[in-house]
């Protein structure tokens, strides 16, 4: 194998490594920040959480009328 050779195949091999290394690293951030927002939130482990929200605005004299 030439000189050149070796140099490609070396590269596609690290470049392979750091494509694996990158996705094992955001992978790892992505589950520690949805473990943190379920900590946040009191949620046990594996759990699912669901917000509900109205999704048309009331305006200000209905939303105050129940007080």
């Amino acid at each position: 194998m030439t000189d050149d050779g070796r140099n490609i195949v070396l590269g596609v091999i690290a470049a392979g490594i750091s494509a694996s290394l990158g996705w094992l690293a955001r992978t790892y951030l992505r589950r520690r920040g949805l473990r943190r927002k379920q900590a946040f939130f009191g949620l046990p482990a594996n759990s699912d959480c669901l917000l509900a929200a109205m999704r048309e605005r009331l305006p200000c004299s209905s939303a105050m009328s129940w007080l």
